[in-house]
């Protein structure tokens, strides 16, 4: 994490970009909040799912001394729900 604290130093900002990443497959290739086999929400999908995953993101940022000031729904797609 030490590349972030640089970057927040020389007056970046930290957006989070999902908490994983991923549902199904690999990281860069999958969606977190949406089911891309079915192009459709995922089945679990709930409030409370997305809650969780924000608050753990949030945990783990605060955790390394990082601060975000937005969220950005990882490859842009979700339910109405999220």
């Amino acid at each position: 994490m030490p590349a972030l604290h640089d970057a927040v130093a020389a007056g970046g900002t930290v957006v989070l970009h999902g908490s994983m990443h991923q549902y199904r497959g690999i990281t860069p290739d999958d969606f977190e909040f949406w089911d891309s086999e079915r192009n459709a929400p995922r089945d679990d999908d709930s409030t409370e799912l997305v809650r969780v995953k924000i608050a753990t993101a949030l945990d783990e940022c605060f955790r390394n001394g990082l601060y975000p000031v937005a969220w950005e729904m990882p490859h842009y797609a979700g339910s109405m729900i999220d």
